[in-house]
């Protein structure tokens, strides 16, 4: 039943984990990597009452300095904001390099991502949303990948907001 769950969450998404999800081993694919891991630590309760602790998922995974105290919030209608702290310079972080955020609706199990994000510099991105996302509860995850595509960070959790 986990296994069934964790791939239903991340089968939508299969494109983004494949493509951000550098683990342990290359004997996996992303998406294997990325579905143990839900399973391993995302996954909660007891059976039959499984359910996902979205603050443990990961939608990247690798060893480029990750994002430090990302929060989301939606205070304008339609509209997503993502803010953290520069931290470029720290570690293996460079001032160029892109967000990915993937935001998912519970409502109806929908996603919307994207890896081209704002600058880490830049601290902060905004994403439209739908218009029938106001009112309803959506998880938000931040990681980074490198300018060149070839490092990416490990993602957090950015919270749970209310669309406005």
């Amino acid at each position: 039943m986990k296994m069934s769950m964790a791939i239903s969450f991340l089968s939508p998404v299969s494109e983004l984990v494949n493509a951000c999800f550098k683990g342990e081993t290359l004997k996996k694919s992303g998406f294997n990597e990325a579905t143990s891991h839900l399973i391993r630590e995302a996954i909660v309760g007891t059976y039959p009452d499984f359910a996902i602790d979205y603050s443990q998922v990961l939608i990247s995974s690798g060893s480029l300095t990750g994002a430090w105290n990302a929060v989301a919030s939606s205070g304008s209608a339609g509209l997503l904001t993502v803010n953290w702290t520069d931290n470029s310079g720290s570690g293996t972080a460079k001032s160029t390099d892109q967000a990915i955020i993937l935001v998912y609706n519970p409502a109806g199990a929908r996603y919307l991502y994207t890896v081209e994000g704002a600058s880490r510099s830049s601290a902060s991105a905004t994403m439209t949303l739908p218009a029938d996302y106001s009112g309803d509860e959506v998880e938000v995850w931040i990681g980074f990948r490198s300018l060149n595509q070839q490092r990416i960070s490990t993602s957090i959790y950015a919270g749970r907001v209310v669309v406005a």
